[in-house]
Order: C-alpha cells, then sequence, then structure tokens
C-alpha cells in the first residue's frame, strides 16, 4: 500500500514538473513571439520612414522641375504678350484718326492698358529651394492662374484689333465713295473740255492724252468697287491708286485748256492781224481816194481857171 502510494506521489509530481516546463516553454515562445514582433514592426516602421523621405524627396524634386517649366512657360507668354502690344502700338497711334466708331479705339487701348499692366507686373522667380513641396505646389498654382490671366488679355488684346480693322475699312469705304463721286465729276468735265475744244488746240496730241486718261480713270473705279476682304492695306492702296488717276485726268484737262487758249490766242492774233492789214488796205484805199479826189478838183480847179482866163482873152479880143 505504501508503494502505491509512492508511486502516486511520483505521478503527481512529475505532471507538476511536466506542467511548469510546458508553461515555460509557453513564455519563452510568447517572449519570442514579442520580441520577433517588435523587431518586424521597427523594421516595418523603419523601411516606412525611408519610403516616406525617398517619397517626399521625389516629389520635392519633381516640383522643383514642375516649379521651373511652369515659370519658363509663363514668361513665354508674357512674351508673347509684350509683342502683340509692340504689333498693337502702331494700330493705336492711328487709330481715332482711321474708324468710323470711336468706341473700337476706346476698347482696344483698354485692353493695351490692361496688358501693359500685367507685363510690367510680371512674377518674380520665387527661391523654392528652401520651400516645402507643398508650398512649391501652392507656387507652381499661382503662376498658372496668372498665365491664363496673361494668355487671356492677349486673345482679347487681339480680338479686338478686328473691330478696329472693320471700322477702318467703313471709314475708308466713305472716302473712297467720296472719291469716286469727284473722279466722276472730273470725268464729266474733262469730257466736256474735249469735246468742246476738238479741232481747236494749238497741240491736238494733249487731246489724245486726256482721253486716254479718262478712260484710265474709268476703269480705276471699276477697279475700286472690286475691292473686298478685310485688308485695310488693299483699301487704302485702291483709294490712292484713284486720287492719282483722277488729279492726272485733272492734269491733262488742264493741258487741253491751255492748249485751247494757245489756239485761241493765235487765232485772236490773227484775226487782229487780218482786221489790221484789212484796215491798213481800206486806209490806203481812202487815202488813195482823197488824193484822186483831190487831184481831180485840183485839175477842174485848173480847168475851171484856164477856161475863166480864155473868156477873159477872148472878150479882151472882141473889144
Amino acid at each position: 500500500m505504501s508503494s502505491t502510494r509512492s508511486r502516486a506521489l511520483e505521478k503527481i509530481a512529475l505532471g507538476e514538473e511536466e506542467q511548469a516546463r510546458a508553461e515555460a516553454t509557453r513564455k519563452r515562445k510568447a517572449r519570442t513571439i514579442v520580441v520577433m514582433g517588435t523587431v518586424a514592426g521597427l523594421l516595418i516602421a523603419g523601411l516606412a520612414f525611408v519610403g516616406y523621405n525617398v517619397y517626399d524627396i521625389y516629389a520635392s524634386t519633381r516640383a522643383k522641375t514642375e516649379y521651373e517649366s511652369t515659370y519658363d512657360a509663363y514668361l513665354a507668354s508674357v512674351s508673347q504678350l509684350d509683342e502683340s502690344l509692340v504689333s498693337v502700338s502702331n494700330t493705336l497711334n492711328e487709330c481715332r484718326d482711321s474708324v468710323a466708331d470711336q468706341k473700337v479705339c476706346e476698347d482696344l487701348e483698354h485692353l493695351n492698358a490692361q496688358g501693359l499692366e500685367l507685363s510690367n507686373l510680371r512674377l518674380e522667380k520665387s527661391d523654392i529651394h528652401a520651400k516645402t513641396t507643398r508650398e512649391i505646389r501652392k507656387e507652381i498654382k499661382v503662376i498658372k492662374e496668372k498665365q491664363d490671366v496673361v494668355e487671356q488679355a492677349r486673345e482679347a488684346l487681339l480680338a479686338a484689333l478686328g473691330p478696329v480693322a472693320q471700322s477702318q475699312i467703313d471709314k475708308i469705304k466713305v472716302s473712297i465713295n467720296e472719291a469716286i463721286e469727284e473722279a466722276e465729276r472730273i470725268i464729266s468735265q474733262a469730257q466736256k473740255i474735249v469735246d468742246d475744244t476738238k479741232d481747236e488746240v494749238q497741240n491736238p496730241a494733249t487731246r489724245d492724252g486726256a482721253l486716254e486718261a479718262i478712260q484710265a480713270l474709268r476703269s480705276q473705279i471699276e477697279g475700286v468697287k472690286a475691292v473686298t476682304g478685310t485688308d485695310t492695306a488693299a483699301y487704302v492702296a485702291a483709294l490712292n491708286s484713284l486720287n492719282q488717276a483722277t488729279e492726272t485726268v485733272r492734269t491733262k484737262a488742264n493741258e487741253v485748256v491751255y492748249s485751247h487758249q494757245l489756239w485761241e490766242e493765235e487765232r485772236l492774233r490773227a484775226e487782229a492781224e487780218a482786221s489790221a492789214s484789212a484796215e491798213a488796205e481800206a486806209s490806203a484805199k481812202a487815202a488813195e481816194e482823197e488824193q484822186r479826189k483831190a487831184e481831180e478838183e485840183k485839175r477842174k480847179a485848173e480847168e475851171k481857171k484856164e477856161k475863166g482866163d480864155k473868156e477873159k482873152g477872148d472878150k479882151r479880143d472882141k473889144k
């Protein structure tokens, strides 16, 4: 019986020892897992930190590169605006004297002033090396917004040239219509001068020249009426050519008038010479007639005297 109890106690002791060993083993595993988990966590955190720093460096570099390209694009837009402002300056200088509607000049002047302000107040390049990525991206956003404003101002400025050009054409057309009326009036006058001086000019070539100039002016009128489009230069050239052709007809007609005056002077001189010659001839004939009459009277007087003397002599003889 004592032997049986001893074995039972041994079994109990062995069980407790096994449980203790198992508990120790479990605790060691738990500590190992905690340590491994901590190490793994630290590793992941380290990798994450490194990854974040690498991404931040990459994002910052990319943002800086984007800033440079964005600012360059902004400067290019400002340069284009400056070029447009220069090209518009000539139009502005002559605008008010060359348009039918002054409002188009006012609009162009207003847009030009806005463009000049944008050009003068251009953004300065920032020192982005000390800025964060977020600050750099805010700078980029501001530059893009300014670039949009510059491009819109340039587009509006160039678009305003269209109404100015059309208004210039409207005014030129008024001048052209007036020039056509004047040309037709000169043609009528010149044609009448040519018709009225037929065979009454000193130099017939002047009439031929006038007729050629009249025909050329008629052709020029038709050419001016055919001009279309929005190119003011074409209308100005046509108007200048028309005015020049009109002046040519006026000059040629004056040459005909002058040649007619010379012809008239020659005619009057010839008539005066003929009249003087006729008067001289008549005067000579009158003088001859007077002389003849005087001689005839003298002869008669002599004959009468001779007759009287003869009668007195006959009377003396009879006594």
